[in-house]
């Protein structure tokens, strides 16, 4: 009975102290393997209110992706993202119900250089209706056939032709993502407006570009595409993707947010069970010592 107890306690405490510390680790790790992470920036807008109240959302414009890159060349490259909440894929007799399904530009790799597989990253994404897939999805839809070159229809009515399967990126990405596709010229994806937020911008700056000295001249694009006024209705904000799932306070966020002391909460929590399985282990062995 001694023994399993001092042995049992100082496992599972142990055994939680590294499942908190991996955990962690990985939380703190998000969005780090990227290349260039630290050049890679989403845009946010703070937006004006007619009430006076400002409201900050981590959305921003359709539009706003390709004017960065045309009018600015500190931006080597610029990219829309826009999940599309639970979608029905099906292949053959295989049918499911997908969450982490979102449209991409075909700029995406240039911003985003996931490690293909299988494919060409050059060219994965350059045809409308032009499908990415995970190796886990890939085996879920396909089985042991190869799936470049073969379809998979959506919610019934669009047909998408895998040309990539991806290795997700290691320590986790705030941007959760089994399937990446090319919507082509789909109206929800190119709204024409600078007035509605509704897309996800991702910039690529080139090296030794201040972030901050970008974002004071982006703020021209207000006046330019939304109007006189545009300044004062719109601000585009540069936020280091590093740290947006333990930073952001934006609304409308792509993912859950962690937060950075929910993460150094769980540390401390890690730290103390083990510090008490170790007293414990201490105690019962003094214990056990005394009456020898």
């Amino acid at each position: 009975v001694y023994s399993g107890l001092n042995i049992a306690g100082l496992a599972v405490g142990s055994a939680s102290f590294i499942l908190l510390l991996l955990w962690t680790v990985n939380e703190l790790g998000t969005d780090r393997s990227w290349p260039d992470a630290d050049r890679t920036y989403r845009v946010t807008t703070d937006v004006k209110l007619r009430s006076g109240q400002k409201k900050f959302y981590a959305l921003s414009t359709s539009g706003l992706a390709g004017a960065l890159k045309a009018e600015y060349p500190e931006v080597a490259g610029s990219t829309r993202i826009l999940p599309t909440g639970q979608i029905l894929l099906r292949r053959g007799d295989v049918s499911s119900y997908e969450n982490d399904f979102v449209y991409a530009d075909a700029d995406f790799l240039n911003v985003f250089p996931m490690r293909l597989a299988s494919g060409d990253a050059s060219e994965a994404l350059k045809r409308p209706r032009s499908l990415l897939m995970t190796r886990a999805m890939a085996v879920k839809y396909f089985g042991a056939e190869d799936p470049l070159g073969k379809t998979v229809l959506a919610d019934n009515a669009v047909e998408y032709q895998v040309t990539g399967v991806f290795d997700p990126p290691r320590g986790g990405s705030h941007i959760r993502a089994n399937f990446v596709a090319n919507p082509g010229q789909a109206p929800f994806f190119n709204h024409p407006t600078w007035n509605a937020l509704g897309i996800y911008t991702y910039v690529r700056l080139a090296r030794n570009v201040s972030a901050a000295g970008l974002e004071a001249k982006i703020q021209d694009l207000a006046t330019k595409f939304v109007g006189p006024n545009g300044r004062d209705l719109f601000t585009y904000r540069l936020q280091p993707v590093t740290s947006i799932r333990l930073r952001s306070d934006r609304e409308a966020e792509f993912s859950t947010v962690v937060g950075l002391s929910q993460v150094r909460l769980l540390a401390a929590v890690a730290a103390l069970i083990l510090a008490v399985a170790c007293v414990n282990f201490i105690n019962l062995s003094t214990a056990r010592s005394g009456r020898r």
